[in-house]
């Protein structure tokens, strides 16, 4: 048309001119008919702009329905496109089969795989659907021949996951794209999926019982798991459900069941727990099972004594023991040796009484577990009370002078005193006196009321005086001359020990001993009990013959006397000591013998 703004339609005979449209361009360019949408497509050239440029130009779509709306589909920056015509300086875009590529498959499974691909290129048309398509026996998948999940529409990168897939199975894949013009598919990709994961059908329990008493994080056994699928690895787990009722008393660390608490047989001695497996396939599948856990009873009885009393008295059966049993259940039942002697008691409680002194065990047995705890213990006792008793004789048959003592040892001090017959001086102590001749007896009691009698006898000591007599008391001249000495006992006492008599010696008469003789002077004497020795003073005669209570002992000398051309007189003495006698003051006699000259 002569008129640059009018779009008329125009029969190719030249009839029939109809105006569509005008003033909708400035300087009309090239017109294309896009039948596939009912309009034209009409290039404003801005001719009023430098030929050479086309910064205002732009492209105007005229709809062939009813009103012939107009709309502005690209301006000058936009028009570009694969060039069939370059009219006016203007590139026009053709209507092109979209482009697409297939991703490659990366992710998938047994039974699943993320398909998906990337629409480059619309065709200058727009992409109306995009998608995979996918066969495990087509090599060439197509929408026709082979499975198909639609991804939305338009250009750009896109993917799904598609399931229901055969496990093992290798598949084909293409992406797809399209417009108006045709459908377009990317390059073929294959996969092959997994072998569809079986799940695990048992577990069990390298060991199933834990020792009590242990600590924390013992290891109680370890989970092995049988699955159909070989290869595969397993993780456990501690799960609710049936028999997880002491999940909490235990831990799982790798494949260990492990104590999570200080188990006591005594408290409680079985535990349940619910473990899951799960094998590493895809998807991960389970397994559970309850098992039950025994705790060992350990022999944790003790035998302790908690009290003893020895004996009180040497040789007595008054010793005891308490035996305290702990760390098992009761009751118990006890049996007591007496290992000094090798003998089993009779008693079987845990108070064990009427025990010697000695050496002594007790195993204590837990009825129930049969576990046993030996002890052993000693009943001492103390040394036996032992009386030794003394007395000091009466000096002179009559008086009270005597005493009587007693020594302890042994028992367990202090001492108690009882002298019978009587209260005695000192009574209460060791020692008694102011005694005339008896027999006293004394009862010692201990602190342990154990006691001890004794007994001692006071008498009289001997007591020996001398007798002498010197004859012929008158002596005239020269004539012969005895000295007797009588050694008497006073006190009714038979004497003990040596007795000596000395004689004093006088230079005017020298006596003689002569054993075998048994009268001088006219008396009795018993010189063959005696043994003679002199000295410069005196005349010493020993015996070791008892005298008998009341008796006497006699021994005599004999020999001259010169009175010479004097007158005077020889006094003649005798000592005598020894015999067991404490008394002394009567222990010395005297005679003389008067001389004259003739």
């Amino acid at each position: 048309t002569t008129q640059v703004d009018q779009l008329r339609r125009i029969n190719l005979d030249g009839t029939g001119d109809i105006l569509i449209k005008d003033n909708f361009v400035q300087t009309a360019g090239p017109l294309v008919l896009d039948a596939a949408n009912n309009r034209l497509l009409v290039v404003d050239m801005r001719t009023s702009q430098p030929s050479t440029s086309t910064a205002n130009a732009k492209i105007v779509a005229v709809s062939l329905a009813a009103g012939n709306p107009v709309s502005t589909l690209v301006v000058a920056p936009y028009i570009a496109g694969s060039t069939s015509t370059n009219i006016g300086g203007l590139a026009l875009s053709t209507q092109d089969p979209p482009t697409v590529t297939t991703n490659a498959v990366t992710s998938f499974g047994s039974s699943s795989a993320v398909l998906g691909g990337n629409v480059t290129s619309d065709g200058n048309v727009t992409v109306t659907q995009r998608g995979v398509v996918y066969s495990p026996t087509s090599t060439t998948p197509t929408l026709a021949n082979s499975t198909s999940l639609a991804i939305g529409s338009g250009t750009g990168s896109f993917s799904a996951t598609v399931s229901s897939l055969a496990g093992n199975t290798t598949y084909y894949v293409r992406a797809f794209a399209t417009n108006a013009i045709t459908t377009s598919y990317g390059p073929v990709q294959t996969f092959t999926t997994l072998v569809p994961n079986s799940a695990p059908t048992n577990i069990t329990l390298s060991n199933s019982s834990v020792n009590e008493n242990q600590p924390l994080s013992t290891v109680v056994g370890s989970f092995s798991t049988t699955d159909p699928d070989a290869g595969q690895t397993f993780s456990y787990s501690l799960v609710a459900g049936t028999g997880s009722d002491d999940n909490a008393a235990f831990q799982i660390v790798g494949n260990q069941l492990r104590t999570n608490v200080v188990f006591n047989f005594e408290t409680k001695n079985s535990y349940t727990v619910r473990v899951q497996t799960t094998d590493n396939g895809t998807p991960a599948l389970s397994f559970q099972k309850a098992f039950t856990i025994t705790v060992n009873n350990l022999n944790e009885l003790t035998a302790t004594v908690t009290a003893q009393a020895s004996v009180s008295c040497n040789g007595a059966a008054t010793g005891s023991a308490t035996i305290t049993a702990a760390g098992e259940n009761p009751p118990f039942s006890y049996t007591y040796r007496n290992t000094t002697t090798n003998t089993t008691l009779a008693q079987t409680t845990s108070a064990v009484t009427g025990l010697t002194a000695g050496a002594y065990s007790v195993t204590v047995t837990a009825t129930n577990s049969g576990f046993t705890a030996t002890t052993s213990f000693s009943i001492s006792q103390p040394s036996a009370l032992s009386l030794t008793t003394s007395a000091t004789n009466v000096s002179q048959l009559g008086t009270s002078t005597g005493t009587a003592s007693v020594t302890v040892s042994g028992g367990t001090p202090a001492y108690a005193y009882n002298w019978l017959p009587g209260n005695p001086t000192g009574d209460g102590t060791s020692t008694i006196t102011s005694l005339s001749a008896g027999t006293y007896t004394v009862v010692v009691t201990d602190a342990n009321g154990c006691s001890a009698t004794g007994s001692t006898t006071v008498s009289t000591n001997p007591d020996i005086t001398p007798l002498l007599y010197a004859r012929p008391s008158l002596i005239y001249g020269t004539s012969p001359f005895t000295v007797v000495v009588d050694v008497v006992e006073a006190n009714m006492v038979s004497t003990t020990g040596v007795i000596t008599v000395r004689i004093t010696k006088d230079a005017k008469a020298t006596l003689l001993f002569d054993n075998s003789v048994s009268s001088l002077g006219g008396r009795s004497v018993q010189n063959g009990s005696w043994s003679y020795s002199s000295d410069a003073n005196y005349y010493i005669l020993t015996t070791s013959q008892s005298i008998s209570g009341g008796g006497k002992l006699s021994v005599g000398l004999s020999g001259m006397l010169s009175a010479e051309a004097t007158t005077g007189v020889i006094n003649c003495s005798a000592t005598v000591m020894g015999g067991g006698e404490s008394r002394m003051g009567n222990n010395i006699d005297a005679d003389k013998v008067e001389y004259f000259q003739q």
